[in-house]
């Protein structure tokens, strides 16, 4: 008699073990775009703010990471600034800015690096920030006299007279300013580079203006002209700069008077 039982009729077949997909599950476009920002910035930067950020710019949409990246920052208070700019400056000077330790710097005023971070977003902020306000010193001390205003029989004097008028500056934040103008790790298109483009810009409206009163030779093109004279300018004022310490100011002063009158000659008719 064959084997029966009565049970057989109760068994359900056995529940299949679920299989796990090989494909990589994907990402949303803000969570994709949140680790990428993520992985980008200290952890310092991650402020409520910028979460909110990520929250608010909807799906997918690319303003989240420029949201980010464009951040506003604290405003210190004047006192404190200066004094935080001042150790920055002789850090960065001392140093150089690859080597300059950013905790050395806020750890003298006994900040934190999210407190750093709520007023800067950087230390090449930093840096230019030191820069930009010894150029301020610099502008608010030093009369630049504007191109239209050479022109004329004392194009020669009133150049050599502006020159004279700095070289005989001794400012601690304008000699600061000097050095840091020239450190060869700074990085590149921040202050340093935004004022030399200034400089060089009104050392072509003052060639211009003394080719027009007859000052300045004027058979060799424009452009030419402007870009001999501005490298040997820069020429001169990156040695002068590199060899401050060794000379007073009496010293320095003749040197300035000197270049111009090798200019001069460069330059007039």
């Amino acid at each position: 008699m064959p084997f029966r039982c009565s049970s057989m009729a109760k068994l359900r077949p056995a529940t299949p073990a679920p299989v796990m997909s090989t494909r990589r599950r994907s990402l949303s476009p803000v969570a994709m775009c949140s680790s990428t920002v993520r992985m980008m910035f200290p952890r310092e930067y991650w402020t409520a703010r910028s979460k909110a950020v990520l929250r608010l710019t909807g799906p997918g949409s690319p303003r989240c990471y420029h949201a980010l990246m464009t951040r506003q920052t604290g405003t210190l208070e004047p006192a404190r600034r200066r004094k935080l700019l001042a150790s920055a400056a002789a850090e960065f000077i001392e140093f150089g800015y690859q080597k300059a330790s950013l905790n050395r710097i806020i750890g003298m005023h006994r900040m934190s690096k999210s407190s750093f971070y709520h007023y800067f977003e950087s230390k090449a902020a930093l840096f230019d920030a030191v820069v930009d306000e010894a150029a301020a010193r610099l502008s608010e001390q030093l009369i630049v006299p504007r191109p239209a205003d050479l022109a004329g029989p004392h194009y020669w004097d009133r150049i050599e007279a502006a020159v004279d008028r700095l070289a005989r500056m001794r400012d601690e934040s304008v000699l600061g300013l000097a050095w840091l103008f020239y450190l060869p790790d700074a990085p590149q298109g921040g202050a340093p580079d935004r004022i030399r483009g200034a400089i060089d810009r009104w050392i072509d409206a003052a060639l211009m203006a003394g080719r027009v009163c007859g000052a300045v030779r004027d058979d060799l093109p424009a452009t030419l002209q402007a870009r001999m004279v501005t490298a040997v300018l820069w020429a001169m004022d990156e040695w002068t700069v590199s060899h401050m310490t060794e000379a007073d100011a009496r010293q320095v002063a003749d040197l300035g008077a000197s270049q111009v009158d090798a200019v001069r000659r460069l330059l007039a008719p």
